[in-house]
């Protein structure tokens, strides 16, 4: 007389109730009655005469335990129990799309059979239905999103998968058109060329279109040019990167535009401030020609750093006692 079921998985609180059957699988009760037990003891707890058993209220780890059906003539009969954490387990956990592609989420609660789960998404961006997941349309930034799935006959068990959503790539010609005007930043080279001196301590330099431009005008016209080329090689560098990943956005079209202006702009800034005495370098105050063009160079290609130490010279020449005093009216 067998014990059934014969395995069973239970989760937190969880109860089955077990029987003998004979052979054609209808329950028998013997004379005098069946001792019903649990093996480990502790791993939920069992009627002894009727037979129903329960999980413990909380599982925090599977365990494996074993019904005991004692006969009235002293022999055993036995079934499997498992018992195992109410934990969701979601699959797949982390997916990436764009607009308007979908992905399948499965979710199995043990313990469950039904599986039963309430599906959650954070921020609320796209739709879930059944636990299917639709990326929204339109896309118009990368952002993650968060789909958990919630347990129904225990809230406090959960599982959550990351969603990547991904904006639309850029039509084609934003990087052809980008590659193109990087391009033509790097023909600078040629000017830049045509403008060094031949005679680095001369008063005037001839070009090789003609034109003569005076020392000092010469010198600006290769701040800027050097600080151009800076920013070309952080700006190109960047472009390669993004591009070969296939991050490129449309929206970024403006930091490569302007990035090379600014870096010759901040050039411009630093070399007046080096010509002024405001800053000091290791090469001191005249700079020869090399020097000059090596600064530009830099402070184009790392802008941001540049920025921090203009800010710092601005904070030490413009300093007043009221910088470390809260203002009452911070509107004026």
């Amino acid at each position: 007389m067998p014990v059934t079921p014969q395995v069973q998985t239970l989760t937190d609180g969880q109860s089955q109730q077990f029987a003998l059957v004979d052979a054609a699988g209808a329950p028998v009760a013997p004379a005098g009655g069946v001792a019903w037990s649990v093996n480990p003891a502790g791993a939920g707890t069992i009627s002894p005469r009727v037979g129903l058993f329960t999980a413990p209220p909380l599982i925090n780890a599977e365990v494996q335990a074993t019904v005991i059906a004692t006969l009235p003539d002293g022999s055993v009969e036995e079934a499997a129990v498992r018992l195992v954490p109410l934990a969701v387990v979601l699959v797949p956990t982390a997916v990436s799309l764009r607009e308007g592609e979908t992905q399948r989420f499965d979710a199995t609660v043990p313990g469950d059979p039904a599986n039963g789960v309430r599906w959650n998404v954070a921020p609320g961006v796209g739709t879930m239905e059944d636990g299917l997941y639709t990326a929204p349309t339109p896309n118009v930034e990368d952002r993650e999103v968060q789909v958990t799935a919630i347990s129904l006959i225990d809230p406090r068990r959960s599982a959550t998968a990351r969603v990547s959503l991904q904006s639309k790539p850029p039509w084609l010609g934003v990087p052809i058109g980008l590659f193109a005007y990087l391009l033509a930043i790097f023909s600078l080279v040629s000017l830049l060329l045509s403008l060094w001196p031949v005679q680095p301590d001369a008063n005037e330099v001839k070009t090789w279109w003609g034109a003569v431009v005076g020392r000092e005008v010469d010198l600006l016209l290769l701040v800027l040019i050097c600080g151009a080329l800076g920013s070309f090689a952080h700006g190109a560098r960047s472009f390669v990167d993004f591009v070969g990943n296939r991050t490129l956005r449309a929206s970024w079209s403006a930091w490569y535009l302007l990035y090379p202006l600014i870096g010759s702009t901040l050039a411009l800034i630093f070399y007046l401030a080096v010509r002024g005495g405001f800053l000091t370098t290791g090469a001191g105050k005249d700079l020869n020609i090399y020097g000059l063009t090596a600064i530009s160079g830099l402070v184009g290609m790392f802008s941001k750093q540049a920025t921090t130490k203009l800010a710092e010279l601005f904070s030490t020449l413009f300093k007043t006692d009221k910088d470390d005093k809260p203002l009452k009216n911070k509107v004026t």
